[in-house]
C-alpha cells in the first residue's frame, strides 16, 4: 500500500490479481514485518497522524458528550418548580386569582369519606303526609323498626323507594331489601291467618257460622 497526495493505493503485492500462492504466503507475511519493508515503513511514517487523529476525534466525542449533558441539565431545571429562595420547599407558579385543582386522589379520599359518613336519621319520616290509602298495622306490628318504616311509607303512603330513602337517610337498595324482608314476614303472616281460617271451617260449629 502506497499514499501519494492524500490518496490511498494499493501496493502492487496486495493486488487481488497479483496475491501470492498459499505457499508463498508465510514468505510474503516476513517480508512485510521487516524493518525495510513497505508496511514498516508506512507504519513509521504515519503512526503519529493515526494517533493524532483518534484522539482528535474521541476530544470531539467528549465534548458533543459534555454539552447534550448541559443541554438536558438545563431543560431540566426550566421545567421544574420555581426554588424558594429561603432554601424552604419548591412552590408552583400560580396568579393570584387562579384556583388551584386538588389532586384527583384526594377528590377520590373526600368523597368516600362523606358516603361513609353516617346522616343523621329524620325525627319523623312520617312529617307531612296524608291520611293512609290503606291501613297494615294487623301486619306491620311484627317487622322490626325499619322494616316497619319502610313498609309503612311504601304500602300504606304510596311513596316511591327514593323518596322513602330521602327521608330515612338511606341508601335506595337499603330501603328494598327492608321492603324485601316485610313482605316475606306478612306473606307468612296471612297464609298463617288463611291456614287458621280454613280449620275453622272444620271446628264444632264453624259450619253454622258461616251459613
Amino acid at each position: 500500500m502506497a499514499i501519494a497526495d492524500g490518496t490511498i493505493q494499493m501496493h502492487p503485492e496486495l493486488e487481488p490479481w497479483k496475491c501470492p500462492p498459499s505457499e508463498q504466503w508465510a514468505d510474503f507475511i516476513n517480508r512485510m514485518e521487516r524493518p525495510d519493508s513497505e508496511m514498516a515503513r508506512l507504519n513509521s511514517q504515519y503512526e503519529a497522524t493515526i494517533k493524532v487523529t483518534i484522539m482528535n476525534r474521541i476530544r470531539s466525542y467528549q465534548r458533543q458528550a459534555t454539552s447534550t449533558l448541559q443541554s438536558k441539565a438545563e431543560m431540566s431545571q426550566q421545567a421544574s418548580p420555581v426554588a424558594n429562595p429561603r432554601g424552604m420547599e419548591p412552590v408552583s407558579e400560580t396568579t393570584p386569582n387562579e384556583a388551584v385543582p386538588a389532586p384527583a386522589g384526594a377528590v377520590a379520599v373526600d368523597s368516600g369519606a362523606e358516603r361513609e359518613k353516617p346522616r343523621p336519621v329524620p325525627q319523623n319520616p312520617f312529617e307531612g303526609l296524608s291520611v293512609k290509602k290503606q291501613d297494615l298495622s294487623r301486619y306491620l306490628h311484627r317487622l322490626t323498626d325499619r322494616q316497619h318504616q319502610c313498609a309503612s311509607l311504601k304500602w300504606e303512603y304510596g311513596l316511591s323507594d327514593f323518596e322513602i330513602a330521602r327521608r330515612l337517610s338511606l341508601h335506595h337498595s337499603t330501603v328494598q331489601e327492608h321492603l324485601k324482608a316485610a313482605e316475606k314476614r306478612i306473606a307468612l303472616v296471612r297464609r298463617s291467618e288463611e291456614g287458621q281460617r280454613a280449620a275453622s271451617k272444620f271446628r264444632p260449629g264453624g259450619l253454622r257460622d258461616n251459613d
